[in-house]
């Protein structure tokens, strides 16, 4: 006698766990094929590229930012110098980055998810409203979760360097704010910002001065020798309402020891017209 095979009934407070199944290319370009939890979870993982990537862009930040520092002497002068990156503490910052990126994207996701089946239960089989739901969920998405960041040209500092002709790739927060002694004139690593400028930096002390970092290209360092990246490091200094001016170094990998560059790239002795010794004694005749 054959058994026949009987199906067992659910057991009371037991569910059985979806299957998510995997999105072909004609689903996704279709509307109204693939419930809201695949293509959320489809989006969930795409945008975990740009988490990695952020992090990663925080932590190198960090890193260069918070460079490890060395003295260097000599018989004409002392100078403090970027000497390499700060990559454990870069590490950190980029893993504490990740972490709160993840959380955020992910609450972002799940509340995509939410409103998916919020829409869906008043849409019901109608499938021309699921394909309007699924066009509006798209444009809240790309406007309001993109982890695409443009570049922010909207400061006076950002707005000076486009009409020095630079192209900004990447601009950071205000990374250094000071108020200006006379003191700090005769002293590093100060004296080295304020030796490439065009203003007399007597004007400038007792005010707080701002700078501001930024990643541009069409700048001359672009081409310097081992800047494989191609693209210039230019800290532009202002005070609340005006743009003073800046400085620059090639975006290197490993940073070299030695003075600043002028905003357009010039060296100390290029800049002046004269040599370190003679520069540096008309300098301490008028700041000390």
């Amino acid at each position: 006698m054959v058994q026949q095979n009987e199906e067992r009934p659910e057991q009371p407070g037991k569910t059985i766990p979806k299957k998510v199944e995997p999105v072909t290319v004609s689903e996704l370009f279709t509307l109204g094929r693939k419930p809201a939890e695949d293509l959320v979870y489809l989006l969930f993982w795409t945008g975990m590229i740009g988490v990695l990537y952020n992090a990663f862009v925080f932590g190198k930040y960090i890193s260069v930012t918070f460079s490890l520092m060395n003295t260097l002497s000599s018989d004409f002068y002392e100078t403090t110098t970027t000497g390499g990156d700060h990559v454990l503490l870069g590490f950190v910052a980029g893993a504490i980055g990740f972490g709160v990126l993840f959380v955020l994207w992910k609450v972002c996701c799940e509340l995509l998810l939410l409103i998916f089946k919020s829409l869906q239960k008043y849409v019901g089989s109608n499938l021309k409203m699921r394909g309007l739901s699924l066009l509006i969920i798209l444009v809240f998405l790309t406007t309001a979760c993109s982890n695409h960041t443009l570049p922010k040209v909207d400061s006076p500092a950002g707005e000076f360097l486009i009409e020095q002709g630079y192209e900004i790739i990447q601009q950071e927060d205000i990374v250094y704010e000071h108020r200006l002694e006379k003191k700090d004139l005769t002293q590093l690593p100060h004296q080295m910002y304020w030796s490439v400028q065009s203003v007399d930096a007597a004007s400038y002390i007792g005010k707080i001065i701002y700078t501001t970092t930024f990643y541009v290209k069409n700048h001359p360092l672009d081409q310097a020798p081992s800047n494989l990246k191609g693209q210039t490091i230019v800290y532009v200094m202002q005070t609340e309402n005006e743009v003073i001016g800046g400085y620059s170094l090639p975006d290197l990998d490993d940073p070299t020891d030695g003075w600043v560059y002028s905003l357009d790239g010039r060296t100390l002795e290029e800049f002046s017209g004269m040599d370190f010794g003679t520069w540096r004694q008309q300098w301490d005749s008028k700041y000390k």
